[in-house]
């Protein structure tokens, strides 16, 4: 259905079939796509069975993932003063190399990845920041963080529509869930920015069990304190395409 300020979206029983109803949208997007352009990955549960679903509908519908580049959106930033031994497990890099670049067979060439382990993440964001602006993006995939923010990426509540990739430290309530997952990771990220979501051409939202950030980021009121509002703005919403399962859409309903 489309909502009356904006994003298409789509809903279905469970969480399979709402992965894998985005899967092929993203696939069909694909076909039509030239080889080269750029799409960017998201991380984190919500994506755990998108991935497989989007390398299998590929493979059946014999669309080559390797002739594209891949960046992402986000990853923590390890300082190595306080991670001398390097990334720890929920590294976004190895997250990635994990459930998807690896098993579609991308070539290390065609993976921009956003490297945490620096001191200089101010440095790191600037130059992601430009090698985004010179991207063609045909796709971004992303899901939305905890209520009440509901963040995109890690951009935080307040963050401007212009703002491009940066330097972030992370909100308390990212931190307590983060926690309370019992992962130990820094308080410090690299994240894209508004800016960079809205330079895609197709914006793939999945969104599974998340009831109240549905019913903030697409029934509020639009607001920079709720990032996700930014999908209803202009320049946004005519791109917007939001899978969610029955749990998450039902203020929607």
């Amino acid at each position: 259905m489309q909502l009356p300020d904006g994003p298409d979206v789509n809903i279905f029983g469970d969480r399979i079939k709402a992965s894998y109803a985005m899967a092929r949208a993203a696939i069909d997007v694909l076909k039509t796509t030239p080889a080269g352009q750029t799409i960017l990955l998201a991380t984190g549960k919500t994506m755990l069975e998108f991935y497989p679903a989007l390398i299998r509908i590929a493979q059946e519908q014999s669309v080559d993932l390797t002739s594209f580049n891949y960046g992402h959106l986000d990853n923590y930033v390890w300082r190595p003063s306080s991670y001398p031994n390097g990334p720890g497990d929920e590294d976004f890099i190895k997250y990635l190399k994990k459930y998807f670049l690896e098993p579609a067979k991308i070539p290390e060439d065609h993976f921009y990845p956003i490297n945490g382990l620096t001191e200089k993440p101010d440095l790191i964001a600037k130059k992601y920041n430009e090698w985004l602006s010179t991207q063609k993006i045909v796709a971004v995939f992303l899901g939305l963080g905890p209520a009440p923010e509901v963040h995109l990426a890690y951009i935080k509540e307040g963050t401007s529509l212009d703002k491009g990739v940066h330097h972030v430290f992370l909100s308390a309530i990212t931190v307590a869930r983060n926690v309370g997952r019992g992962e130990k990771v820094p308080t410090e990220a690299i994240t894209v920015g508004l800016a960079n979501i809205k330079q895609a051409a197709n914006k793939f939202v999945l969104a599974i069990g998340k009831t109240e950030e549905v019913r903030l980021a697409l029934t509020g009121p639009i607001t920079n304190n709720v990032v996700a509002t930014a999908l209803r703005t202009e320049g946004f919403k005519e791109t917007v395409h939001a899978y969610l399962d029955k749990a998450s859409a039902e203020y929607l309903r």
